[in-house]
Formats: structure tokens, C-alpha cells, sequence
């Protein structure tokens, strides 16, 4: 009886049918590349600040922003500073250093926010602006807080000429802000860098051990605490109110509750 002993395939053509099923394998199996998810993200972060800029009418805040500057140096427009500033919460940025850091390795978002490389001037005017353009910029914010309301009374506004149902059911809830600082200085001079606003709240939880005994448990806060009304149908706030931690939520909540949108 003769045997038959299969022939090896050259490798050539092993190769070929290896590449082919793999091929085969790739179509029926598609797959992302590793770094596509990063595009995603940057690309849905892009569309979440297009959505924020477009989305918020912050003409009149800029108008009078313009107006205190007058004819000084205008190396970072207010209009600018307002998109960075905005891009920072948009962006989750705890700090302005790591925002700066992205702002330095990140052209588009550079575009998006309207700083022109173009205007780079080694030496005298940066890419991107330094923490004390960031620090003075905030400062100058805080005496224009009439006008930073406006900017939510006006989408809440719009909010409930546009959407059935809105503001009709309620909620309302607190949220603890730690300081930075431990405590009030009690010997500040007036200094920026120290904490004068904050106080201390005592949050208290009723807890069963392992015996079956309720005890209380207290955690001690030191910041602020924001109070948040919101419409129940969108998840959207209607009024916002920040502070310091040891006032009492019910106290707030009954006093914002009736207004329609924030004065405060």
C-alpha cells in the first residue's frame, strides 16, 4: 500500500494565505486604533466649548470690561480671556498651571479660544498667558458681579420661554466647598493670599455599628457651601448661591425657592 506524504507548501504562498486571513480577520472585526479615542475626546471637548461660547451672550460683560481698559495695553483681549477662562471649566482644570500647560501644547485649542500664534513676540508677548494675567483678570472679575448674573438669568430665561415645563418641579441641595486654607487668618492685613470668608460647619451621620447601636459621627468642614436649585425635568439650575459653610441649607433654599431666576 503506497503512502502519501503531503507536500509542504512553499512560504512563500504560507505567507500570502497568513496576510489573507488576517486581512479577512481585520474586516470582519473592526478596530479602533489606540489613539482614536484621544481624537474623540478632543473633538467632543471642541464641541462642548463651540456649544459654551456660542451659548452664552456675554456682550455686555465685555462691553464693560473694555470700557475700565480703555487705551492700555491690550496684548490679551477681554474677549480672549473670557473664552480661556470659560475653557478652563469646560476642560476640568483644578489649576490654572496645568491649563496653561495644555493652552502651550495644544494649538487648536489655542484657535478656539482666539489666541493667534501670529501675535507670538519672543520676549514681550507670550503664546499663552502667565498665571498673574490669569490671577489679575480674575480680580478685575469680581467687581463685575451684576453683570456675571445676568449671564445665567438670561439662558434661564430663555429656558423657560422655550422649554414646556420648565421650572415647574423643583429640587434643591447643598454642596460642601473646601478651603484651601485650614483656617481664617486671624491677623490678615488684607492680603489676597489669605482666607477671610470661609468658616467652619459641622456635618453630623447617623451610623448602626456592628452591635445594632445608632451612633453619630461628625465631620467638620472649613469653605463654603453652595446651594443649588434646580429644574427637575433638564437637571439645569435655576438658581445658584454660594456661602459660607455653616449657613443653613433650609434657610437658603426657602428664600431662593421663590425666585424665578438668581439676584444673588
Amino acid at each position: 500500500m503506497q503512502t502519501i506524504v503531503p507536500q509542504e507548501q512553499p512560504k512563500s504562498l504560507l505567507i500570502h494565505e497568513e496576510k489573507s486571513l488576517l486581512k479577512k480577520f481585520r474586516m470582519q472585526h473592526t478596530q479602533m486604533d489606540i489613539f482614536e479615542c484621544l481624537d474623540l475626546e478632543v473633538s467632543d471637548d471642541f464641541l462642548r466649548l463651540e456649544y459654551c461660547f456660542k451659548g452664552l451672550d456675554v456682550s455686555t460683560l465685555v462691553t464693560a470690561l473694555n470700557r475700565e481698559r480703555g487705551k492700555g495695553r491690550n496684548d490679551y483681549p477681554n474677549e480672549v480671556m473670557l473664552n480661556l477662562a470659560l475653557a478652563k471649566i469646560v476642560l476640568g482644570h483644578n489649576s490654572t498651571a496645568s491649563f496653561i500647560r495644555e493652552l502651550n501644547r495644544n494649538r487648536d485649542l489655542r484657535k478656539i479660544c482666539g489666541l493667534r500664534d501670529i501675535d507670538y513676540i519672543d520676549g514681550i508677548k507670550k503664546k499663552v498667558p502667565g498665571e498673574a494675567v490669569f490671577t489679575r483678570f480674575y480680580q478685575r472679575l469680581e467687581n463685575y458681579q451684576e453683570e456675571l448674573d445676568s449671564i445665567q438669568k438670561n439662558l434661564v430665561e430663555y429656558f423657560y420661554e422655550n422649554v414646556d415645563g420648565f421650572g415647574e418641579k423643583l429640587a434643591g441641595d447643598g454642596k460642601y466647598i473646601q478651603s484651601y486654607a485650614n483656617r481664617v487668618n486671624e491677623h490678615a492685613d488684607g492680603d489676597r493670599r489669605s482666607e477671610n470668608d470661609a468658616s467652619v460647619s459641622i456635618k453630623e451621620n447617623f451610623i448602626t455599628d456592628k452591635n445594632g447601636k445608632e451612633k453619630i459621627k461628625k465631620h467638620s468642614f472649613f469653605g463654603f457651601r453652595a446651594h443649588v436649585i434646580v429644574d427637575v425635568l433638564t437637571g439645569l439650575p435655576i438658581n445658584v448661591h454660594i456661602d459660607k459653610a455653616n449657613i443653613s441649607e433650609r434657610t437658603v433654599m426657602k428664600v431662593k425657592s421663590q425666585a424665578k431666576v438668581p439676584n444673588a
